[in-house]
């Protein structure tokens, strides 16, 4: 199948709770710690890089039986501000001047990168937030046991909303169109927000057969979305075609499945590899959706981040069970535990570029302006590349 298209709508990237996904920055090859900066707890669960070297981590602080959620930023030498603030997903607004916050049950707001100061906030509770252009929004607002597929304009004010299923994960949009994804459907809604289609693993029109679902939300791939299924086991991937409005498996010219397990992501830059993230593999495909060579690469534990540089590079985070972990960690001095987490750098060729063992547990992840790696473990942010 041909990737090229007369007319490609840009897909806004929706950065979601760990701004993992293609980074225009060339990550670092010498796989050393550049950096860290103390941290208000042992682990960040999201982080994201703005364009200026700065970042933002949020996480969990546990003490004396109490969870506090932080909120903090920062450069490469220390935090600028931290707030308490309850937070699920982050996402950078365009121009890296303030941040989109996903509070959960607590709603939407959008933040002032440089103090952290409110600039608006909304009563929309929701998981994940993906900034469009024009520094506008979409959100899937849960309420109660209801969904709507919302999107706001720049200020926070809604234009329109229409009922969906509990998303999978961050909206994937574009200027003309916005898909939110259920384990059960993709909805479509255009500009105006008129639901144009919605299509089950079964195609297009067609209701949902039980059992059979969506795994992942949908990755884009040029004017294609490329989407993960299941029944009972692994079924493969899926090809959507959103305006001809065409699906089909994806399969290699010999009919083979491409993975042989279902995967945690997937990411893709145009004219690079389709990197797939499983629960053990990291698997980089050839360039073409119809190519043969595949690379495979072994994860000592579960991935945690993962993203593709404009070389066709892919580093990955991959990370202990905090509780796994402590429980063990008494054991031989902790020496058992050594290497199996951190962060690796894996070539276009599927080789091993440098390998990167943290002090513990990582959470968190992101790629610098620097092209550095940027995780948390054991009360520190690291910069690694």
């Amino acid at each position: 199948m041909s990737m090229m298209t007369a007319a490609v709508h840009p897909w806004g990237t929706p950065r979601g709770a760990d701004n993992a996904g293609t980074t225009p920055i060339e990550i670092g090859a010498s796989g050393t710690v550049r950096w860290s900066v103390p941290l208000p707890a042992r682990l960040a669960h999201s982080i994201v890089a703005s364009a200026d070297g700065g970042w933002v981590a949020v996480g969990n602080d546990v003490s004396d039986r109490a969870v506090r959620t932080f909120l903090c930023a920062g450069d490469r030498s220390a935090v600028i501000w931290t707030r308490d603030e309850p937070c699920v997903a982050l996402a950078l607004v365009d121009g890296a001047s303030s941040l989109a916050v996903a509070r959960g049950r607590a709603g939407l707001a959008v933040l002032a990168l440089a103090n952290g100061d409110v600039v608006w906030a909304r009563e929309l509770p929701c998981s994940t937030v993906t900034v469009l252009p024009g520094a506008e929004f979409a959100v899937v607002e849960q309420h109660g046991g209801a969904s709507r597929l919302v999107r706001l304009d720049s200020a926070g004010h809604p234009r329109w909303s229409v009922p969906a299923a509990t998303p999978l994960g961050p909206v994937l949009a574009r200027d003309d169109l916005s898909i939110a994804t259920s384990k059960d459907e993709l909805v479509a809604v255009d500009a105006g927000g008129d639901v144009i289609w919605r299509a089950s693993p079964a195609g297009f029109g067609a209701a949902a057969t039980p059992g059979h679902v969506f795994t992942i939300a949908p990755v884009a791939l040029d004017r294609y979305l490329l989407v993960g299924t299941d029944a009972h086991a692994w079924r493969g991937f899926l090809l959507v075609d959103p305006d001809a409005r065409t699906l089909e498996p994806w399969r290699l010219p010999n009919g083979v499945l491409p993975l042989d397990q279902a995967p945690v992501a997937v990411r893709r830059l145009p004219g690079h590899p389709l990197a797939v993230i499983s629960r053990h593999m990291a698997t980089l495909c050839d360039t073409a959706l119809d190519g043969s060579v595949i690379h495979h690469l072994a994860l000592r534990t579960p991935p945690v981040g993962i993203a593709v540089d404009p070389t066709g590079s892919v580093a990955v985070a991959y990370s202990d069970d905090v509780g796994y972990h402590d429980r063990y960690l008494w054991h031989d001095e902790g020496r058992a535990l050594r290497g199996r987490s951190g962060v690796a750098l894996i070539g276009v060729d599927g080789q091993l570029r440098w390998r990167w063992d943290a002090p513990g547990p990582v959470g968190g992840f992101a790629v610098s302006a620097e092209g550095a790696v940027l995780v948390s473990s054991e009360g520190r942010l690291w910069g690694i590349g």
